[in-house]
């Protein structure tokens, strides 16, 4: 019954605590919107400017409309403001201008300017803004100006009250529990209750508390009352069975006592009679309960030694994987005979003529450990943990796996050899147990796999060395692809390319592509292809990549503010996050592509509706053919299209985001690098050929842009 009677009092504490944490969310949610409003007030003097004069100017009225704009995009939960100017009965909200007698909240403000208060929050009211069809419940907090009279004007802000309901359904339990807010004339705000279970009598409410700064009261308790009553008046069922329970058993007790009084005192007597003689001190005690005292000493003894059994396991778990990290980690010397020892030890195998070592790691981690729940990810790393060691069995090979981190199994393969076609079989082998483990995988779990092998060695000393270059084999799997084996021995035998060719091709890639150029396609594909065959490192990929992300933003800035917004917005976050979680090069050459293609398209829509769009690209055909014109400037574009050069020069601002000289050099740059690629021309040859009469202008603009000179970039 005290049991109970405190459960009521702790479960009508916990409402009442509750209701302060709801309380005290709501006004922390609130008050900092009216604070930024009476800071405003008080200090910003576009505001005190614009309620003290009589008539204010266009400008004034802009600046307040965009100072509102402002005031929403840095507090999100705010759905409208607006402000009333008492002497001139102007409205300037964030999106309208208007006068009081056409506002649609007309009523509201006059109802407010006659009250007494400088500032308020109100109950749940319909307001419907001048350039939205469907009407909103909200909340509204209204700040007089000045603060005590209010005869310049109120600033009205609302709030939706769909956002304060959610914030309070996070913090609620819907299922056993409700919470209702109503104003200061008790009507109701809203209520995570849905509304046929609102007016059900069922419903207990537990607890009440009323804000002071808002004056709306908060109410809440349980869903189901009569559950509530039932625990209530429940113990006294209880109290009734429990003295039955204590009588019936008293009584058994006496029953039971006396059916079995003869066999216990004959096993008592034979106790005494071979133990009190041989050991008195420990019997000798009057009343000693011999039987008892014998059971818990049994009991204690299987209870210690089970526990010691427990503890082995456990430390020798813990003290064979930090062997395993010694052994890679190579911190300290390992003899062959302390290797000897500790396997013995531990129990595993300690015979071995030569070593390989190989490292299982689980594709796409992140995804991994996001979709299962740490006991989830616990059990499948313990069946991919079984199935090497099966796998390793039925080809009689012996392994030793443990986890070496989240994400990667280390497995040393104790392969027995005696000859070179021996180790060419052994090393068939372990190839087959790591692709007949990733085939399982693949067919059996909802992830993939990859192994990297770093190769073999005859002693344990050799095993770091071995890790590394399993490590480092793991680097080119966003190159080679994932659910495959990766042998480091394969890799260090394959050409490397150069990195500075990529490099220049991302400078072309990010220009193709700003000026809507076909070319940048192909161009991509070359990228991706040849970051493929290069084979470099996960390290030189991903700089690559947010090189290549870097460029196509900074070329992006250079184009008109519609297509900035769109990329920044759109593209630049879905580009990071491909970097920051891709696995496959060919998965980020996928993805992004898309992105790209898609924001290609919205961008040739929008030059095309432009009307000067089919001059711009005849300007631009002809300087494509005529680049090598030394002659070639705007003065001679303009004669040519009868243009004045600063609209034409306005014209390629706007289309390509560069100035006409900025283009022209790049164009003369571009078939430059083609020349020199492709013909043994002299520098001063193709210096001519471009558009340049000094080959000494040509080398220093070429190395500008490039940043190598001619002849550099030729070799």
């Amino acid at each position: 019954m005290a049991f109970s009677e405190h459960i009521k009092k702790t479960t009508i504490r916990a409402n009442e605590v509750f209701n302060e944490q709801v309380n005290q969310t709501v006004e922390n949610f609130l008050t900092p919107i009216d604070q930024i409003i009476a800071k405003e007030i008080l200090v910003n003097d576009l505001f005190r400017r614009f309620f003290n004069d009589q008539n204010n100017e266009t400008y004034t009225n802009y600046e307040i409309s965009q100072k509102l704009n402002n005031l929403i995009i840095n507090f999100p939960i705010i759905y409208s403001v607006y402000i009333f100017h008492q002497a001139d009965q102007l409205i300037i909200s964030n999106s309208t201008l208007t006068y009081l007698s056409n506002f649609s909240d007309r009523d509201f403000i006059l109802s407010q300017m006659e009250k007494q208060q400088p500032v308020s929050w109100t109950g749940k009211r319909i307001y419907k803004d001048q350039k939205r069809f469907e009407p909103m419940p909200v909340v509204t907090l209204v700040r007089k100006v000045p603060f005590l009279t209010g005869e310049q004007g109120i600033i009205v802000v609302n709030i939706r009250v769909s956002d304060i309901q959610s914030l309070v359904v996070k913090m609620s339990s819907l299922k056993t529990s409700f919470v209702n807010f109503f104003d200061g004339k008790g009507e109701l705000i809203f209520s995570t209750n849905d509304m046929d279970q609102l007016d059900n009598h069922r419903s207990k409410e537990l607890a009440r508390i009323k804000s002071g700064y808002t004056n709306w009261e908060v109410r809440s308790g349980i869903k189901d009352g009569n559950i509530f009553n039932f625990f209530s008046f429940f113990p006294y069922f209880w109290v009734t069975l429990g003295f039955i329970s204590i009588v019936m058993g008293f009584l058994l007790v006496i029953y039971v006592t006396r059916l079995n009084y003869r066999p216990i005192e004959s096993i008592i007597n034979r106790i005494n009679g071979v133990f009190v003689n041989k050991n008195s001190d420990l019997f000798g005690k009057v009343n000693q309960d011999e039987m008892r005292f014998i059971e818990l000493a049994i009991d204690n003894l299987l209870e210690q030694t089970t526990k010691f059994q427990n503890q082995y396991k456990e430390d020798l778990i813990h003290i064979r994987r930090n062997f395993f990290i010694e052994l890679l980690e190579g911190n300290r010397f390992i003899s062959l005979g302390e290797w000897k020892s500790e396997m013995k030890r531990l129990g595993r195998c300690d015979d071995f003529e030569r070593i390989m070592f190989g490292i299982l790691e689980i594709d796409k981690y992140i995804e991994f450990s996001v979709k299962y729940s740490d006991r989830d990810q616990y059990l499948l790393k313990f069946v991919l943990n079984s199935v090497v060691n099966e796998i390793a069995e039925g080809q009689e090979i012996n392994v030793w796996t443990e986890w070496i981190s989240n994400s990667q199994l280390g497995i040393i393969f104790q392969l027995k050899n005696q000859s070179k076609y021996e180790n060419e079989h052994q090393t068939n082998l372990v190839l087959q147990v790591c692709n007949k483990a990733i085939s399982w995988v693949n067919a059996n779990l909802n992830f993939t796999i990859t192994v990297g092998n770093g190769g073999s060695a005859d002693k344990i000393t050799e095993i770091p060395q071995l890790y590394e270059d399993a490590l480092d084999s793991l680097k080119y799997k966003s190159v080679l692809g994932n659910q495959r084996v990766i042998n480091y021995w394969e890799l260090s035998n394959k050409p490397r390319q150069d990195i500075f060719n990529l490099v220049q091709l991302i400078h072309s890639i990010a220009q193709t592509y700003r000026l809507g150029d076909e070319t940048w396609k192909k161009q991509f594909d070359q990228f991706f292809y040849e970051a493929k065959i290069g084979l470099f490192p996960r390290e030189d990929i991903t700089s690559l990549l947010y090189y290549l992300i870097y460029y196509l933003d900074r070329g992006m800035i250079k184009l008109s503010v519609p297509i900035q917004d769109s990329w920044k917005q759109n593209v630049m976050p879905a580009l990071t996050k491909m970097l920051e979680e891709f696995e496959t090069l060919e998965e980020f050459q996928t993805n992004s592509y898309q992105v790209l293609k898609q924001v290609e398209d919205q961008i040739s829509l929008l030059r095309e509706s432009r009307t000067s769009h089919p001059l711009i690209h005849e300007v631009k055909k002809y300087i494509g053919d005529k680049y090598a014109n030394p002659d070639l400037s705007l003065i001679h574009l303009s004669e040519e299209f009868n243009l004045s050069s600063r609209y034409l020069s306005r014209l390629f601002k706007d289309e390509f985001g560069e100035k006409f000289v900025d283009y022209l050099v790049r164009v003369r740059i571009e078939h430059a690098k083609k020349f020199l690629q492709e013909t043994p021309e002299s520098v001063q040859g193709i210096a001519l050929k471009v558009g340049y009469v000094h080959p000494f202008s040509f080398i220093r603009v070429f190395k500008r842009m490039v940043g190598v000179t001619p002849g550099d970039f030729r070799k």
